[in-house]
This record gives structure tokens, C-alpha cells and sequence, in this order.
């Protein structure tokens, strides 16, 4: 791997250190990742082959994407929430110091081409957002609130609210509750309830269309 590697690493490494690489730059996200995990050179991974064949995508805030099953993908830097479907066959595919099973990853890798289409931020008037994806399974909803501002909302299934920003009160007929930044509230279904702002910011809500 280092024989393979290593032109790359000399060519780009000064480029590196001194923030001269673009961020859409493979050659970047190689150094960084030997960089962040502390990777030994005579112990290179498969996996930062990767960086020359997957698509390279920055979201900004509030964008997101959909991933298709059997799409290998990996998140390089920043936060997320990831909302999948139930699965028992998650398989890793390197920079991991996990077990990395490759016959079985060769079973279900798509591998075919991907264009990346980003879902756009939801518009700025639009207090409550809901992602479009082609997902049978879950959909992620954004709830946007100021001090003293109160959605009315209706749970259509069992649901998940986190509390992303801010902090906000969470009521129905049979609970009161108080959630501030990162905090998390189940909510049944069918159960009708109200989001208060407290302090302004934004919840996302994880149930099925």
C-alpha cells in the first residue's frame, strides 16, 4: 500500500500542512485521514483507495442526502444525523479497527455510478420541513421555533423528537416536558402534541411517512 501511496504522499503532504489542499481533493482527504486516525505509514488501509472512487459531497447545514441501499459511503468530518431503515447488514469496508468482512461487503457493494443530489435547506419561511426521499420506511422531519412560538403537530406513527437547538416545551394530553440541546422525547403514536419555543432553535423528528 505505502509503494502505491507514497508519491501521492510526498507530492501533497507540504500542500497539506500548510491548508493549500482543496477539500474536493482526494489527495486531501488521504492526509487527513492518516492524519486524524493516526495511521502508521507501513500500515496502510485498503480503505483510503476509497477517496478516489466515491463521490466527494459537502452539505452545508440543514442540506442533506439519501443513500441508497448497497451504496458504499462513509462521513468524513462535521455532524450528522443518519435515519436508516432496520438492518442487520451493515458491513464495514476499512478505516475502521472493526472486523471488515469482504466477502460478504462484495455481496451486496452497488457499485454502480451515483450522482449525488442534495436535498436543499428547507425554504426560510417553512417552520416545519420535512426531507424528500424515496425512503418507504422513515421520514426526518425539521420543526423550526422561536421564544414563544407553538406548533400543533399530530404523531401518525411512533416518533422520535431531538432537540438539535435551543430548548423548547414538549405537551400532550398526558406529559409536560422541558428539552433543551440534545435532548430526546418518544412520542406514541397517533398522540396529538404541542412544540413551545423556549429558546429559539430547531428540533428534527425520526418517524414513518
Amino acid at each position: 500500500m505505502y509503494q502505491w501511496f507514497s508519491p501521492i504522499l510526498l507530492e501533497n503532504q507540504a500542500a497539506y500542512e500548510a491548508n493549500n489542499l482543496d477539500l474536493i481533493n482526494p489527495d486531501y482527504w488521504v492526509l487527513y485521514t492518516i492524519d486524524a486516525m493516526n495511521i502508521s505509514l507501513d500500515k496502510l488501509d485498503a480503505g483510503l483507495i476509497c477517496f478516489y472512487l466515491f463521490n466527494i459531497v459537502h452539505l452545508k447545514k440543514g442540506e442533506g442526502i439519501s443513500q441508497d441501499a448497497g451504496i458504499p459511503h462513509a462521513y468524513l468530518r462535521g455532524q450528522n444525523i443518519e435515519l436508516m431503515a432496520c438492518s442487520d447488514n451493515v458491513i464495514r469496508g476499512g478505516l475502521t479497527p472493526k472486523y471488515v468482512d469482504i466477502p460478504e461487503l462484495l455481496k451486496i457493494v452497488d457499485c454502480r455510478e451515483v450522482e449525488p443530489k442534495i436535498i436543499p435547506t428547507a425554504p426560510q419561511d417553512a417552520r416545519i420541513f420535512t426531507y424528500a426521499t424515496p425512503a418507504k420506511d422513515f421520514d426526518l422531519q425539521n420543526i423550526q421555533y422561536e421564544c414563544g412560538e407553538t406548533h400543533h403537530l399530530k404523531a401518525q406513527s411512533a416518533s422520535i423528537l431531538l432537540v438539535m437547538k435551543g430548548q423548547l416545551n414538549l405537551r400532550s394530553e398526558t406529559t409536560a416536558l422541558s428539552l433543551k440541546q440534545g435532548e430526546v422525547a418518544f412520542i406514541t403514536a397517533n398522540a396529538s402534541y404541542e412544540v413551545d419555543g423556549l429558546i429559539e432553535g430547531y428540533a428534527v423528528v425520526a418517524k414513518l411517512p
